[in-house]
């Protein structure tokens, strides 16, 4: 399957981020998707030292739930790597991940998803090299001697700001004095940028944009540990996702590869590989989230608008 037409609209959420560009697929045929990632797309928690559900696992899932075809993934992860590891996996481990023998004789990858380090697209702990090691990441998929890749739509997995109270925080001279929302602006220009880079070199439709830290940001960075919290994002380090933000996180990459609202499907029909990450009350507010944080339009490289009202204080019981 290729890469398909660009459905594009106005969306108005609690946070906005130009017009809405994701991708419309057929049904019909599986799709073949690709991931790059570390402990955000392990789905890692530190409260049980374990890779909870991974982030590709959630997105199969909830393709399926939706009525598409589901989907072959193939997820060449490790923790704490950047996206230069990632390229060197491809250039001398490519079994493992582009020339993967489970793909399908003739067939070639439909998206490949790339996270770095929380950290490598900012200016305050970034290095300078975020946008061409994506574009580089990019290349090497997509121009794989393979063929593989031929035709592959980069999604760049925007990741998140540390949660309020977070040392980034904190202290005489901290790395963001503005909180989350400071470092989540830095975040959000480096992939901006680094699609930028790509669209620049390889074309403007080469590589979408998964807002999954402005989600984060949508919902105030919601943070709760308490038994009965309506919402709680993060891990107990205040770093991590927890089961709640690694759904979101599959929620706005599967709406993002899709082009399908996900507000729609009803808590009561799904299987408990979805349903055991969070209560009916919890999905509501996030599906809704994923579904109101725009996806943004390639052409688009500066936030436009911010609510004042967060869905979080919208939806807080």
């Amino acid at each position: 399957m290729r890469r398909g037409m660009l459905g594009r609209g106005l969306v108005l959420g609690a946070v906005l981020f130009g017009t809405v560009n994701t991708v419309g697929v057929s049904g019909a045929e599986p799709l073949n998707l690709l991931f790059f990632g570390n402990s955000f797309t392990q789905g890692f928690t530190v409260a049980n030292n374990d890779d909870e559900t991974p982030v590709p696992d959630i997105v199969r899932d909830l393709a399926t739930a939706d009525g598409y075809a589901t989907p072959f993934i193939v997820a060449d992860l490790l923790g704490g790597q950047d996206l230069d590891y990632h390229l060197g996996q491809v250039n001398n481990q490519s079994q493992n991940n582009v020339a993967n023998s489970g793909l399908g004789a003739g067939d070639t990858w439909d998206f490949v998803v790339m996270q770095g380090l929380s950290t490598e697209s900012t200016s305050v702990f970034g290095d300078g090299t975020f946008e061409q090691d994506a574009l580089a990441l990019y290349q090497a998929v997509e121009g794989h001697r393979s063929g593989n890749g031929a035709g592959v739509t980069g999604v760049l997995y925007q990741t998140w700001a540390r949660g309020p109270g977070n040392s980034f925080y904190t202290g005489s001279n901290p790395d963001y004095p503005g909180g989350p929302a400071e470092m989540q602006a830095d975040v959000r220009a480096g992939y901006e940028s680094a699609r930028s880079v790509i669209a620049s070199i390889e074309g403007d439709d080469a590589a979408l944009i998964a807002p999954v830290g402005d989600a984060f940001e949508s919902l105030g960075f919601a943070l709760d540990f308490s038994q009965d919290a309506a919402l709680n994002l993060y891990d107990t380090d205040i770093f991590h996702a927890s089961n709640q933000g690694t759904l979101l996180a599959a929620l706005v990459i599967y709406r993002t590869i899709y082009g399908e609202d996900v507000s729609d499907l009803v808590y009561g029909d799904l299987g408990s590989s979805l349903t055991s990450l969070a209560s009916a009350s919890q999905w509501e507010i996030l599906t809704t989230a994923a579904d109101l944080v725009v996806i943004p339009e390639p052409a688009v490289a500066t936030v436009l608008l911010l609510a004042s009202v967060s869905l979080f204080g919208r939806f807080r019981r």
